[in-house]
């Protein structure tokens, strides 16, 4: 059973007593502890079960029937033991721990989506929805308590006297705790002692308590809890919700809130008070009543008492000894284990660890130009010599490491954002101003202003400071509406946007970085890093967003962005157009920079064609000439990830052969509108055939559709006559 580490939690302490009684009912069971570098102290129980540390058994190689997983993380940690099967012991749905627009939920989400794979859990809750959503095999394995722990008869650490005392518990800094709400509400009473148990030190100015716990050892909760009598317990996310049980085996009561969770053992009214999450005023009116109605009070802990008893670890641990047997009965044998291992005489057992997961990676991937262009990487981390890693070099795996936790998402993520775009917003008649960097999209709104109702406002991504004259550009020009390329630069000047929307000028936002595509398989660490930069744009008050590649509109949905279109970024049929009677002088032309994966793609045309490479600094005037001179327009990715190019758009306004990698959004079609190509020897293959003449000429798509006039109308605009 795999745990990220010892510590105070009530997960870890579940998974302590669920090994304990497996080993006790007699299976063959070892906890693993994953970040922990010596094996710990466990001073909250009494455990016999054998323990060892993960980075040990990945080494030694051992072979189990079972791995079982207990927190999202730790089943990406289970793909390296040697297990025919793995389990996940999912005590919550975890993606409810990170904001919305948390990468983390990501990660979360790919644990949901391995039908193979089998899931306990301690809630119906759980068990329901990874069923309905996942289509998941979970068995139902309900959490206990320790009645000779928790009892009526424990002592209190300090007699009850004339107050009543009230119990917060939960760490403050936590925000789904709802610790905070909880002071609001038992503030609000003078006449009653608070006191306040978390396993932080965070501790907010506001909140006044009578007694303070930190960092509580289990076996001394009892006696907290025997000296309060109402636990307020104001959760936004749990799973199972185990302290209002402990509570009532102490002989108390609680107030809650209808959080997922509580339904497994909490009747409102005959055990404890429910309100609705996040509601002070009811919070507030329940306490109240808990505090002066003593008959009230008293029969709901009479009532804790039986429903505690009802619950006794010895009833409930057999249940999770028969999940398991039922889980294995089910699922069949899918080692997600590798044999091929990576094993460097003289690197310590936490090097060769960090080596082997980096391994995991280029097998996950299944492309065979993935995983030669990944061991060529880790042949120059490792020189494969004797020698320790160097601090540059551990930061380079920890970034292929980010890439193995980004390895899948399910289309179930996104059902529910698969509504039509709706281009409502409506851009007034009158003057538009394009702000963005010159230098990458003059090209894109050349047109509007060579025709007089555009103006440019340039942006320099190094210095920010112009942003503040926009303005009074803004009334120098008579503008009416701003369509900002970048949205997210605006993230430190909303002040300015706010003041524009005071003038009523309508803001449009353009997203243009390639970020994660829905359902995408892998990431790469750069899409990642261009969707957290997007998404400080998501509190700005644009009108609406837009964004250059459909591929991605139901991730950029699910992370918040409610009025976003999509649009591939037009292009000028001013400066891109066929020339007649151009000579040709290239066999092949690319445009851009060059990168370590981009070169791995040119390698066989560059070495048989005559093939001219310009990496930067050509001036947009010149780009159509070079593209007419050229027989072949070659388009790759920056990175090895889907995306739509606005080069490819170029290529074909002037007229030339387009080969290009598989491109995203579905806006052209490949083998019609270009030769599609996606490895180095169908690059060099499909050139040429097409020098040759021995591949028919594609017939472009409607290149009305991709210009900034088609893209104005869009959105109503009426271009002048």
């Amino acid at each position: 059973m795999l745990i990220p580490r010892d510590g105070i939690s009530g997960g870890i302490f579940v998974s302590y007593i669920q090994a304990q009684a497996l080993y006790e009912s007699g299976e063959d069971i070892k906890i693993c502890f994953i970040h922990e570098q010596h094996l710990p102290k466990i001073t909250t129980l009494k455990l016999s079960v054998p323990m060892c540390l993960y980075q040990d058994e990945v080494v030694a190689q051992h072979r189990y029937d079972v791995v079982i997983a207990t927190w999202w993380e730790t089943l990406y940690d289970a793909m390296h033991i040697n297990a025919e099967r793995v389990i996940y012991f999912c005590q919550s749905d975890e993606r409810r721990f990170y904001p919305v627009d948390d990468v983390n939920r990501i990660w979360v989400q790919n644990t949901y989506i391995h039908k193979d794979i089998g899931v306990i859990t301690e809630a119906r809750w759980i068990q329901k929805l990874l069923q309905k959503d996942f289509g998941l095999t979970v068995e139902y394995a309900p959490n206990g308590i320790d009645l000779k722990r928790f009892n009526p008869s424990v002592p209190p650490l300090k007699p009850k006297e004339n107050k009543l005392r009230i119990l917060i518990e939960g760490p403050g800094d936590v925000p789904f705790k709802r610790v905070d709400l909880a002071f609001r509400v038992a503030n609000k009473f003078d006449d009653i002692e608070v006191w306040y148990v978390s396993a932080t030190d965070f501790v907010d100015a506001s909140w006044r308590f009578t007694e303070r716990f930190v960092k509580v050892p289990y076996y001394e909760m009892p006696k907290i809890y025997r000296s309060c009598d109402i636990l307020l317990k104001l959760s936004t996310v749990e799973g199972f919700f185990g302290p209002p049980l402990e509570m009532m085996a102490c002989g108390g009561t609680a107030l809650v809130s209808n959080v997922t969770g509580h339904e497994e053992y909490i009747k409102d009214g005959y055990n404890a008070l429910v309100v609705p999450m996040d509601d002070q005023e009811a919070a507030e009116s329940k306490l109240r009543e808990l505090i002066n109605n003593e008959p009230l009070r008293l029969r709901l802990c009479a009532n804790g008492i039986k429903t505690a008893q009802k619950l006794a670890w010895q009833r409930q641990t057999p249940k999770f000894r028969e999940a398991v047997h039922e889980i294995v009965a089910k699922v069949p044998i899918t080692s997600y284990y590798t044999k091929t291992r990576i094993l460097l005489d003289g690197y310590n057992k936490e090097t060769i660890l960090k080596a082997n997961k980096i391994l995991k990676i280029f097998e996950s991937i299944k492309s065979i130009r993935f995983v030669k262009w990944s061991l060529n990487i880790l042949h120059k981390l490792y020189i494969w010599k004797k020698k320790k890693i160097t601090k540059s070099k551990t930061t380079s795996l920890k970034f292929l490491f980010l890439r193995y936790k980004l390895n899948q998402l399910s289309s179930v993520l996104y059902s529910k954002y698969s509504y039509p775009e709706d281009f409502s917003v409506k851009l007034p008649p009158g003057n538009i101003a394009f702000a963005g960097q010159p230098e990458y999209f003059k090209v894109v709104y050349f047109d509007p202003i060579a025709d007089g109702y555009g103006y440019e406002f340039p942006i320099n991504s190094y210095d920010l400071r112009n942003l503040q004259d926009l303005p009074a550009f803004i009334e120098q020009h008579k503008i009416k509406s701003v369509i900002v390329f970048r949205p997210e630069f605006f993230a430190d000047y909303i002040h300015i946007l706010k003041y524009l929307k005071k003038l009523e000028i309508v803001l449009i936002g353009y997203s243009t970085e390639p970020i994660p595509h829905d359902g995408q398989i892998t990431f790469h660490y750069d899409q990642l890093t261009r969707l957290r930069n997007l998404l400080k744009a998501k509190g700005l008050p644009y009108d609406m967003l837009v964004h250059m590649d459909r591929s991605s509109l139901r991730t950029l949905r699910y992370f918040g962005f409610n009025k976003i279109v999509t649009f591939p970024l037009p292009t000028s049929r001013k400066l891109y157009y066929p020339i007649p009677d151009c000579k040709k002088k290239y066999d092949v032309l690319f445009l851009g920079r060059s990168t370590e994966y981009r070169e791995y793609m040119m390698s066989k045309i560059k070495q048989k064609l005559n093939v001219l490479h310009i990496s930067h600094g050509l001036p947009w005037e010149e780009k159509n000439q070079v593209i007419n001179e050229s027989h072949i327009v070659l388009n790759l990715h920056n990175e090895p990830y889907p995306n739509f190019e606005n080069r490819a758009l170029q290529a074909l306004f002037a007229g030339a052969n387009l080969v290009s990698e598989q491109l995203s959004g579905g806006y052209l079609t490949a083998n019609k509108h270009y030769y599609l190509a996606n490895t180095p020897e169908k690059i060099l293959s499909t050139c040429e055939k097409i020098l040759d003449g021995r591949l028919p000429k594609l017939q472009p798509p409607d290149l009305q559709q991709f210009t900034m006039e088609a893209f104005l109308r869009k959105f109503g605009y009426s271009l002048p006559s």
